[in-house]
């Protein structure tokens, strides 16, 4: 299959993506993948500093009518999702991974592709016994199912199998692609809000009952949600709960993205570091993850 990993940022992400195109340089991915990048809104040297690490930069549009309050780059990336094989043609099937991932090794590509070569949504499932369930999150996932979907589909999406779109991967032929795209499209429209992408995608599933094979939480843990255990020895990050499995990709969806924290350590001790593989690099933008 001719394979994509794709991502995107404007401006202000670009010190998380830059991380990651780093961490994906270093991963060994044994599956032949071309690297793309969605502009949503960088600047030339950073459009640059892409394309050296070898990346191809796309910059998409707004494919329906959205209100011209909503008319801006941050939320275009919302937007532009599921219309990665239209903005981004060639290719078999696409892997979508969010600004704001870092990962440890390649082998998670293959994992990816594997589970999606059917044509099911290969998706990791917000769910793991060491999650804590916050508050914030909670309102605004089941606040917005029912203001984009009514009552009944609304109830139909909060009981459904909940996933995060941070990191996926679907064929090209895939009808999820036309459902989601349609799901999106009525959400804007009823709510007047854009970050209503993975709200969108749970519905291709929900209601419409398009598959998908759900993988581990270890590739894609989301770090808000329980903070990762470091292995000093293997020097990976792991579930906070034994058997301490290697945790591959390490998602920083949340508020904090950024900035030193302490983490505990598998020896026992406490450890200040960033929450990322990537080696803090000193560029024209400045010492990446230094504040909150």
């Amino acid at each position: 299959m001719r394979a994509a990993i794709v991502t995107g940022a404007d401006h202000g992400y670009f010190p998380l993506m830059h991380a990651l195109l780093r961490t994906l340089a270093g991963a060994r991915i044994a599956f032949d993948a071309r690297l793309l990048v969605l502009d949503f809104g960088l600047k030339p040297l950073e459009i640059a500093t892409i394309q050296g690490l070898g990346a191809e930069v796309v910059q998409p549009s707004w494919w329906f009518d959205v209100p011209t309050a909503l008319r801006n780059p941050r939320n275009l990336g919302y937007a532009a999702r599921p219309m990665i094989p239209a903005f981004l043609p060639g290719y078999d099937v696409y892997l979508w991974l969010d600004a704001d991932i870092s990962v440890h090794n390649g082998q998670f590509v293959a994992d990816f592709l594997d589970a999606a070569a059917n044509g099911a949504l290969a998706v990791v499932k917000e769910a793991d016994p060491a999650y804590r369930t916050e508050l914030y999150a909670l309102k605004w996932r089941v606040g917005n199912a029912f203001r984009c979907f009514g009552l009944a589909d609304g109830l139909r999406l909060c009981l459904g199998r909940q996933i995060n779109s941070g990191a996926f991967a679907l064929r090209a032929d895939a009808p999820h692609w036309a459902a989601w795209r349609r799901h999106y499209q009525r959400a804007v429209t009823r709510a007047g809000r854009a970050n209503l992408d993975q709200h969108a995608l749970m519905a291709t599933l929900c209601l419409d009952g398009l598959p998908a094979s759900y993988l581990g939480s270890s590739l894609n843990w989301i770090c808000s949600r329980a903070q990762p255990i470091w292995d000093d020895h293997r020097k990976v990050f792991c579930r906070p709960l034994p058997p301490f499995e290697p945790i591959s990709v390490l998602h920083l969806a949340g508020r904090h993205k950024r900035g030193v924290r302490d983490i505990q350590t598998l020896a026992g001790g406490v450890k200040s570091m960033p929450l990322s593989y990537a080696e803090p690099a000193q560029t024209a933008f400045g010492t990446e993850a230094v504040s909150a």
